[in-house]
């Protein structure tokens, strides 16, 4: 096998754990075998056109994950995006290949650096650096499209605990670095003792990111149980009950059409209001089929005495708007509109603003529709406006049986994380989840599985470093990096002229 072959080889094996990992399930430690995979890919380039070959083949594994939820309802045009975003990850094999002429201020740093270890450190800063970009609204508008596969891959262990302290951003940093030691470890040059030491080499390699990601499964809620976090010394608490109903798209479909597959569609979302015992009952995204207009006294669901929360389409000033309302005593109000709409199939629906707050009961609330939970900015534009839990509702039967649903609690998991704020997220078919501020999950509904789930939320918060700085994505966080890096590569560039 030449060495070409084998670059493309690695790179492609780099793909399939980035898109392994990347999907629900026990596989989030693959993400660091892929770092490393990728990193011995550009490594192992002879030329820098096979480089920027093989950083774009293996992006293509996060960019599957990153367009799973446009996959089902835009095929063309989320295969569309996944190459585009497969395409933009390109310069990153140009930028590590290159670093191999030379030695920045940074990578002198690195004490002992190798060749594999300095191109692993630029291949870390391109790949991070355009996935950054990807997830920036004010940069891409709609078509952010934040490449989910790389960092929330730690979502469901131990490791997520960082994001309180690094973000999103952060943990995907995490991962590439691991990456990079893993590639460093396996490409020195041996010593003598050759065989033994390549065996180390590997042990240790296949060791490291089992140790990194040791799951927490034992600290959250098994499926249909409840296990609430400590409460807060005055006892305050949401009292909620989650609803799952497990709509089919047909029967969702036919609902618009006929009043009997409507009440047939609304019969598990009825039953949920009995005996609420005075519970904020949530329903899920688009649980009422039938555009409301907000001004007309008898729009909407009857609550029957209970305060729902739920989602529908609003239409107000002749824009439709992608909404959460909430009905208690007797009023309907909108809690949230869908602030980021995704690209192809919400076309029609406007953009809502993020950050607006509720009162139930005297806590604060705030909520978001489905996609909205893979942007980080819209959860912490929520906690710095003193919202206390935040309420995510989601319509997952477009996907039912799909990684969708898993997909979305990964990302309410980080969301929580980041903000510091427990979260609830609610899904037609689930999984629904409540989650504690530090991420872990204190009740959950299964997927596929109809019914509703009582629990007490405990309304305990935790400061964290993305929302004391804002949106750490946002445009003069990033010119002051880029900044920051210039002045540094010319400082470097001085230094050197003056030796």
């Amino acid at each position: 096998m030449t060495r070409t072959e084998r670059t493309l080889l690695t790179a492609t094996l780099a793909a399939t754990a980035f898109a392994v990992a990347g999907r629900p399930g026990p596989w989030g430690p693959l993400g660091y075998t892929a770092a490393g995979l990728l990193h011995l890919a550009i490594v192992m380039a002879p030329r820098r056109k096979l480089a920027v070959l093989a950083a774009t083949v293996a992006a293509v594994g996060p960019a599957s994950v990153a367009v799973v939820p446009l996959a089902p309802l835009h095929p063309l045009g989320a295969l569309a995006l996944a190459l585009t975003i497969a395409v933009s990850f390109a310069p990153v094999g140009a930028f590590a290949f290159v670093a191999r002429g030379g030695r920045s201020g940074l990578e002198a740093a690195a004490l002992g650096a190798t060749g594999p270890l300095r191109t692993g450190l630029r291949t870390t800063l391109a790949w991070l650096a355009i996935e950054w970009a990807w997830s920036a609204p004010w940069l891409l508008g709609r078509f952010a499209f934040p490449v989910v596969a790389t960092g929330s891959v730690l979502a469901d262990g131990p490791v997520r605990a960082l994001a309180a302290v690094v973000g999103s951003t952060g943990l995907s940093a995490v991962v590439m670095l691991v990456g990079t030691g893993l590639a460093w470890l396996v490409t020195t040059p041996h010593s003598p003792r050759r065989q033994l030491r390549t065996t180390l080499r590997w042990t240790v390699a296949a060791a490291v990111p089992l140790l990194l990601a040791l799951p927490s499964a034992a600290a959250d809620a098994a499926p249909g149980e409840t296990r609430l976090a400590s409460i807060v010394p005055d006892g305050s608490a949401f009292r909620l009950r989650l609803v799952q109903h497990q709509p089919t798209p047909a029967q969702t479909a036919a609902a618009r059409f006929s009043a009997t597959e409507q009440r047939r569609l609304h019969a598990p979302l009825t039953a949920s209001l009995e005996r609420h015992d005075g519970r904020l009952v949530i329903w899920p995204e688009g649980a009422w089929p039938e555009p409301i207009d907000p001004r007309e006294p008898a729009a909407g669901p009857d609550p029957r005495g209970a305060s729902l929360l739920f989602g529908a389409a609003t239409v107000r000033g002749g824009d439709t708007f992608n909404s959460v309302l909430l009905a208690s005593g007797g009023r309907l109000t909108i809690v949230a509109d869908k602030a980021q709409p995704v690209a192809f199939t919400e076309a029609q629906l406007t953009a809502g603003q993020p950050g607006r707050v509720t009162s139930w009961q005297g806590a604060s609330l705030a909520a978001a529709v489905c996609w909205d939970a893979v942007f980080p900015h819209l959860a912490l534009a929520a906690a710095r406006a003193g919202a206390v839990v935040l309420f995510y509702l989601a319509d997952d039967s477009y996907d039912a049986g799909g990684p969708v649903g898993g997909l979305h609690l990964r990302q309410a998991r980080l969301r929580a994380v980041e903000s510091g704020i427990p979260v609830v997220l609610v899904q037609a078919t689930g999984p629904s989840a409540a989650i504690a501020a530090d991420g872990r999950i204190v009740a959950r509904l299964p997927a596929g599985t109809p019914g509703h789930l009582d629990l007490d939320l405990p309304l305990t918060t935790r400061s964290t470093v993305p929302r004391w700085i804002g949106n750490p994505s946002g445009p003069a966080s990033t010119l002051a990096t880029v900044l920051l890096f210039g002045v540094r590569k010319r400082r470097t560039r001085r230094k050197g002229g003056e030796a």
